[in-house]
């Protein structure tokens, strides 16, 4: 009992830390603050870049956590593709920049592109 024990245990640290490696690696960098600029005067924040159609780069999809997708979808849908995992994913995927990254359970990180081909 003692051995499964802390096999869980090192399962599911595994898992926080692929979730904490595509935060810094994915998350992180998009909210990176520009460096304050030389002019004294004060000027007006330039708009929110828009989020890319296919982008869903958190829980969700957006910051307000909506849940919406702002893309118009064709009336029947198809599977374009699918990927054995090797492992459950119980996490929500996230997509940003052409990837979609998610967890397995074993807390393997994988990277596919948007035809679902396996990059890392």
């Amino acid at each position: 009992m003692k051995k499964r024990g802390a096999r869980f245990f090192l399962v599911v640290f595994l898992a926080h830390m692929a979730g904490l490696a595509v935060y810094l690696l994915v998350i992180k960098p998009a909210f990176k603050a520009e460096p304050p600029a030389a002019d004294p005067a004060p000027q007006p924040a330039p708009p929110p870049a828009p989020v890319k159609p296919a982008e869903w780069n958190t829980y969700h999809g957006n910051s307000a956590l909506t849940g919406v997708a702002e893309a118009s979808f064709p009336d029947t849908l198809e599977v374009l593709w699918r990927i054995k995992t090797g492992a459950p994913v119980r996490e929500t995927p996230v997509a940003h920049d052409g990837r979609i990254y998610y967890a397995t359970a074993r807390a393997e990180v994988v990277a596919v592109d948007l035809a679902g081909k396996q990059i890392w």
